[in-house]
This record gives C-alpha cells, sequence and structure tokens, in this order.
C-alpha cells in the first residue's frame, strides 16, 4: 500500500531533461535570438559562445606558461584581451507576431552585451526602459501600442557607449473576437453587437469599425462574469445574461448596472428573449427552465419561475440560442446536439419540439431569430444552412444550402436577422459573419486570425518541440505543427479517415499527449477509446499501440492523462475514477497497473499527469470526485522506485470552480513541467476569472497565473506548454494558442 504523507520536495538534480526526455541541442531559434540587428540562429550563438570560451581559455594557458620557466622573473607578461559579448536579445514575452486587445504590452527577454547598462524598448516614438526583475529577465512593463500593428524594437548600451538597436516583435492592437458566442443586430444604430464571455463589442455597419463597447476597463459597473447571450431592451439597452443574472449595458457608455436577479435554485442561463411589445424578459436555463421579468419594473427586477428546473438532467445540452414570436407568444429555442426546435409557451412553461425539413441537409441547429418583415422564424445550422419555419402552421423549408466556397466555417453560433443581411459568429476561428439574403453568400467581415488559414478547430493537447522550434497540437481529430513565433499552422496527420465508416484508431477525445526525443513521432492517449497512439509526424502514419486489441493487462476505464519516456519504451496512463496509473510497454503494448490510490484517495479522481524526470517521480492531479468526498484538489508526487505517494502542494489559494460545465476542461487538462523541475503549469478549466495557476514544487505552494483582465478574454484553457527557456503557451478551446507571461500571466494570441 502506498503511504501518503506530506513533505517538501527535495531540489531538482542537475540532469536537465525536458517532457521525460534528455534535452537535444536546440538547432535554429529564428525571430527569438538577435544578435546585430539580425535574428540570428542559435547555432551560431552557441559557436560563437564555445569560441569566445576557448579563445579566453588559450589565453589565459599563455599567460602562465609564460610566467613559468624560460622567461625569467623580468620577462613581461601580456594581459588577456577581453573577448567581446555579442549584443543578443532573447524575447521571453510575447511572440514575436502576435495580437492584444490592449493600448500597452510587456517585453521581456533575455539581453547581453558587455557591460550592459540600460536596456529600453521602442514603439513608435516612445521609448520605455527596461529593468531586471527577480528572474534575471529585462521587462519593460506598459510599453504603449497604437492601434492596428506596431513594430517593437530593443536598445542597448553597453559601457563602453555602443548602443545596438534590434527589432524585437510585431504586435497587432486591435479588438479580439476570442470566442463570440452571441450575435444581435441594432437596426436602431446600423451596427451588429457581438458577444464574447467577456466582453461586449460592436461593429459599424457602415465603416466596418469593430470596438469594445463595454468589458473590464472599459464602461464601470460589475464584470460580466461569464456572458453567454443577450438580447436588447425596448429602450435600446442590451441586457447580458451570466451566470449570476441579467445586467444591463448602457448602449453609449457601456456602463453595467445589475438589472433582474434569477431565483437562488436558478441554473446557469443558456439565452435570453424579450417581448418587444409587452416589455416583458424571458430566461431559458441549461435545462430548458424558463423564468420571466417585467421590464417595467425599477431595478432590481426580480424573476419569476415559470417553469421550474425538471427533476433530472435529461438534457445532453442547453439551448444555445432564442428568440421571441408575439404572435405565438412563445420563445423558441434551438441546441446544438438537436436537429430541431423547441417552443416554449410562456404561460405555461411547457414545451414542444419542431422537427425541421432538412431535405438533406443534416445539421444541428445553432441559432434563431424571428424575422419580422416576413413574420417567420430563420433557423441556423451548424453547416451554415439556414431554414425558414413559419411559427403558426409549423411549416419549415431549407432557405439557403450550407456555403462549402471559399471558406465555409468550422462552427457557427447564434443568428441576427437585420436589414438584408443575417448576422452570425465563429469561435473557431473567431469571426463576425454576414449572409446575403438573396444568394445565401457568406462573408467574413471582421475576423481576428493570427497565422495562416489552415483551421485549427478545438485544440486539447500539446507539447513542444525543441528540435523544430514548434509546438504540436491535437486540434479534434488532427495533428498539427505551430510556429511559435508566426502563428503559421501545417497538418502533420488526420487521426480519423471519415470517408471510412469504421476507420481506425479513431480519436474520440485526446487526453495526453508525449513527443519523441528527435521530434519524428507523438504518443496520444485517447480517453473513451483506452487506446494510445502513435503518429509517424513526417508520414501521418497512425497507429494503435495499445488498447482493447492490443497488448494484454488491465484497461484503463478512463484514460485523463499520458506521460512517456520514449527511451526506455514506456508510458504512464493515469486512470481518471479508478484511480490508479497503468504502466504500457509501448514495444508491446502491455499494461500493468503500477500504482493504485483507492484507499488513500477515496472518491477522487486524476485529471492529469506529468514525468518529472529531475525526482523519478509523477506528478498528479488530483480532485475530489464526488461531494462528499474529502479531498481536496491538491499536487501529489508518486515515486517511481518506491512507489510512495506524497502530498506536494494543495490548490487551496486558487479559486477553483465549484462545478465544472464546460467541456472538454471538465473532463481533463494538460500540466506543463519546467525544465529545471520547480515549477508546475497548470491550466484552471471551468473558472470564468482565473485561467492559469503556477505551482512551486519547492515551496508546496500555489498561486494564479494571471486573471480575466490579463489580457484577450478565453473561454476555457485545455494544455500548458512551457519551453525550454521558460517561455509558456497555453491552448484554449476556441482554437487559439496563446504566449502567456510567466511573471504576470499577461496573455496575447500567437495563432487563432
Amino acid at each position: 500500500m502506498n503511504t501518503l504523507k506530506s513533505s517538501p520536495r527535495a531540489a531538482a538534480v542537475a540532469n536537465k531533461e525536458y517532457d521525460g526526455l534528455p534535452m537535444q541541442p536546440i538547432l535554429k531559434t529564428k525571430r527569438l535570438v538577435i544578435v546585430h540587428n539580425s535574428y540570428s540562429e542559435r547555432s551560431d550563438f552557441d559557436s560563437a559562445r564555445r569560441t569566445s570560451r576557448l579563445v579566453a581559455a588559450a589565453m589565459i594557458l599563455g599567460v602562465l606558461l609564460a610566467g613559468c620557466g624560460g622567461g625569467g622573473s623580468n620577462q613581461a607578461t601580456t594581459p588577456p584581451v577581453p573577448v567581446p559579448i555579442p549584443v543578443t536579445f532573447e524575447l521571453i514575452y510575447p511572440a514575436g507576431n502576435s495580437l492584444t486587445d490592449s493600448d500597452q504590452i510587456s517585453i521581456v527577454g533575455l539581453a547581453s552585451a558587455n557591460g550592459l547598462t540600460s536596456v529600453t524598448i521602442k514603439s513608435g516614438n516612445n521609448e520605455t526602459p527596461a529593468n531586471q526583475d527577480s528572474a534575471g529577465h529585462w521587462r519593460a512593463n506598459g510599453v504603449p501600442l497604437s492601434a492596428g500593428d506596431n513594430q517593437l524594437a530593443v536598445r542597448l548600451t553597453e559601457s563602453n557607449g555602443q548602443v545596438t538597436e534590434l527589432p524585437v516583435a510585431t504586435v497587432q492592437s486591435s479588438p479580439v473576437l476570442s470566442n463570440p458566442t452571441a450575435v444581435l443586430f441594432d437596426a436602431l444604430n446600423q451596427r451588429v453587437l457581438v458577444l464574447d464571455p467577456k466582453q461586449l463589442l460592436s461593429f459599424d455597419i457602415a465603416s466596418s469599425d469593430l470596438q469594445i463597447l463595454s468589458a473590464n476597463g472599459v464602461g464601470s459597473g460589475p464584470g460580466f462574469g461569464f456572458a453567454r447571450h443577450f438580447a436588447l431592451d425596448t429602450d435600446g439597452a442590451i441586457l447580458v445574461a451570466n451566470q449570476d443574472g441579467i445586467q444591463r449595458v448602457d448602449p453609449t457608455t457601456g456602463d453595467r448596472s445589475e438589472h433582474v436577479a434569477l431565483p437562488v435554485a436558478a441554473g446557469p442561463i443558456s439565452t435570453v428573449a424579450v417581448d418587444p411589445q409587452l416589455g416583458r424578459l424571458f430566461a431559458v436555463g441549461f435545462f430548458r427552465d424558463l423564468y420571466g421579468a417585467d421590464l417595467s419594473l425599477d431595478p432590481p427586477i426580480v424573476a419569476t419561475t415559470i417553469k421550474p428546473l425538471p427533476p433530472f438532467g435529461i438534457f445532453l445540452s442547453g439551448p444555445t440560442d432564442g428568440t421571441f414570436d408575439t404572435t405565438t407568444d412563445s420563445v423558441y429555442t434551438v441546441s446544438l446536439p438537436t436537429i430541431d426546435v423547441k417552443q416554449i409557451d410562456v404561460s405555461s412553461g411547457d414545451s414542444s419540439s419542431i422537427l425541421l425539413d432538412f431535405r438533406g441537409n443534416v445539421t444541428p441547429t445553432v441559432g434563431i431569430d424571428y424575422d419580422d418583415v416576413n413574420s417567420r422564424l430563420l433557423v441556423l445550422g451548424n453547416s451554415g444552412a439556414v431554414f425558414s419555419l413559419d411559427p403558426t402552421t409549423q411549416i419549415s423549408s431549407p432557405l439557403f444550402s450550407p456555403q462549402v466556397t471559399p471558406d465555409p466555417p468550422i462552427s457557427v453560433r447564434g443568428l441576427s436577422v437585420g436589414d438584408t443581411r443575417l448576422w452570425t459568429v465563429t469561435p473557431i476561428p473567431g469571426e463576425l459573419r454576414s449572409i446575403d439574403t438573396t444568394t445565401g453568400v457568406q462573408t467574413v467581415v471582421a475576423s481576428s486570425r493570427v497565422g495562416n488559414d489552415i483551421a485549427t478547430g478545438t485544440m486539447l493537447a500539446a507539447r513542444y518541440d525543441a528540435v523544430s522550434q514548434r509546438i504540436v497540437a491535437i486540434a479534434d481529430s488532427r495533428v498539427i505543427a505551430i510556429d511559435p513565433e508566426s502563428g503559421s499552422r501545417q497538418l502533420l496527420a488526420n487521426l480519423i479517415d471519415f470517408s471510412l465508416p469504421l476507420s481506425l484508431p479513431g480519436l474520440v477525445l485526446a487526453s495526453g499527449l508525449s513527443l519523441s526525443q528527435d521530434g519524428s513521432r507523438a504518443f496520444l492517449s485517447d480517453m473513451f477509446n483506452q487506446k494510445i497512439i502513435e503518429v509517424d509526424l513526417i508520414s501521418g502514419e497512425v497507429t494503435t499501440v495499445s488498447g482493447p486489441a492490443v497488448g494484454g493487462g488491465p484497461l484503463p476505464e478512463q484514460i485523463s492523462g499520458l506521460a512517456t519516456n520514449i527511451e526506455n519504451s514506456v508510458a504512464y496512463v493515469a486512470d481518471r475514477f479508478a484511480q490508479r496509473i497503468i504502466q504500457v510497454d509501448l514495444a508491446s503494448g502491455q499494461r500493468t497497473e503500477l500504482a493504485s490510490f483507492s484507499t488513500e484517495l477515496a472518491l477522487s479522481e486524476i485529471r492529469s499527469l506529468v514525468l518529472d524526470t529531475t525526482a523519478n517521480r509523477l506528478l498528479l492531479n488530483i480532485t475530489s470526485a464526488s461531494p462528499t468526498s474529502s479531498i481536496q484538489p491538491a499536487i501529489y508526487a508518486l515515486d517511481l522506485v518506491s512507489l510512495e505517494l506524497t502530498l506536494v502542494a494543495t490548490l487551496s489559494t486558487i479559486e477553483l470552480p465549484l462545478g465544472e460545465s464546460t467541456a472538454p476542461t471538465a473532463l481533463v487538462v494538460q500540466m506543463s513541467l519546467s525544465l529545471d523541475g520547480t515549477s508546475l503549469y497548470i491550466p484552471i478549466g471551468g473558472n470564468a476569472d482565473i485561467p492559469y495557476a503556477r505551482v512551486d514544487l519547492g515551496a508546496g505552494t500555489a498561486e494564479p497565473l494571471g486573471t480575466a483582465a490579463s489580457g484577450v478574454p478565453f473561454l476555457a484553457p485545455n494544455a500548458i506548454v512551457v519551453t525550454p527557456n521558460d517561455r509558456v503557451f497555453a491552448l484554449d478551446t476556441t482554437g487559439a494558442l496563446l504566449v502567456v507571461d510567466p511573471g504576470t500571466g499577461d496573455r496575447s494570441i500567437v495563432s487563432n
């Protein structure tokens, strides 16, 4: 039986490895190491550094030989000549090409020169001094940015007076559509309103200008919390629904105020709709419970329950969009998993289903709005198809087929009827789209895309390949590579061939990823199919190395994490609810139960794991699996020799969510360990305010890394990647790769 005890982490040994593997020499770091006003190859820098050491050693040896025999005591000695240090600036934060919604940014990097006396960051005509922080980095806070592209440079001044200016990064400052969840046409102001979980944006139709209307730092009042849907009040104010209630946003100033309070027992609100004639608001919850409020009352208005929560959670998900129709006095909603429309009678709260006539356009419904001009409902499918529905006769027909060219959306959310166009948004990537009501042609009118046009999808896991200096990630059913400097993306392998009905290996949900030492192979764990899959990143060939039909031994019920020592052909798998670690032989697929914690940590679950080679142990993220469990979220260590389980650090100082409802982070998150083994970085899934945390493994403490106000809005982070030079990158369910300041938690988008 494993012994559970608390003890501080022993000091990390000097053996430097990364992701369970010895570090390979870095071949190149273009756009990272800058030498003499040009981006340099790391190999050149290393060569210069080695040469300088040899020259210095030769000079010292010459001095020693000159003073030993043959020269006499009066022989003059020549002092060694100082070897020049290359003038360099290695960028830590942000990326070389990134996007932020802020008007200022921090620049963090490692600078070197002979007797460096000052470091200054230049942004246009502005100069911001940099100072060394506690980590030894040169940091310049509050570097001003102008709207659009900003070419940033660094000026290094040496003690001999020499001044060198080097390019640093290109940072674009503009409003970011990171994860739009709803869209609304404002006819009075001829603009389109777009809702992100953390901000409200306005798109002016005439000027095509996208602006932040209300967010943290824009407009006064309480923050949005986690906004999902909104509606227009009869006076033009914007009513935004979050997890706690409904706020009123001033359409001019962006000021926010609490407007409608929901009953205590109300579940998360999925959509809201307004009756413009009688001034009533209706809110529909995740389980299709219905609430109503009279908007003519003085705030705070208390909503009443029309239809309470059902006794059992029988629905797969809540509505994604809703609207109100005065002719039938009903709220109409659509949900992503379904191909129908739900009609909810606002008098009784009773609901019924209307099956749409899809005529071959089989697609889940994601958006709905009432067309006042033609007295009909318009329904949007996830594929981009639009359907017309008569709310009285309940007769429907396809209006527009899905758009195939030139740029079909990956996913769409929400629908709003404009004067001559329909409006919708896509969370992956963040875009505002218009649909011509005559032709059905879709046009992207606002986008925050960074990198090339290869779409990503929801990214679930990632690792840094030190050989190619790229991030390898799992994006839905594909393996892609992302350049962390330019944001460009490359398809490496398809995990599912949709042309084959029974294609294998068929990845359902990637819950772990590891790379071989040379970056040529990737190993993935499939949470629900109980598999470990090998992907040849050069040929794209996919092979199942362990699973129900490959290898013997105990099968994990749900794989919530994967760590590998590929040199030793060993993988470690976290079995989520079985509270055990299974060791897998990668050559044969044979599985062995390595350790079980069902006695010590009853009613717990393992969320993720990482291999700490500096101490030959596995670090486990374990939390409660039941409301009756006394287990607190914490990081544990499993010694791979003694199999002793030790408490390393509790996460009590991190504001963890009480109930995570946002998949897939509700299932698994991927941690990452710093190269020296001293810091562990964790995504905090389901928390609307804190995206990441950092654990000091030596001190046994945990602290938040950034907040909702630390940069572009986020939905739910899935994974964190730490590179050998301590750069921190994070994946988001919106398909974005973000770079994170390891000191402050500030973030910007690298690829989206």
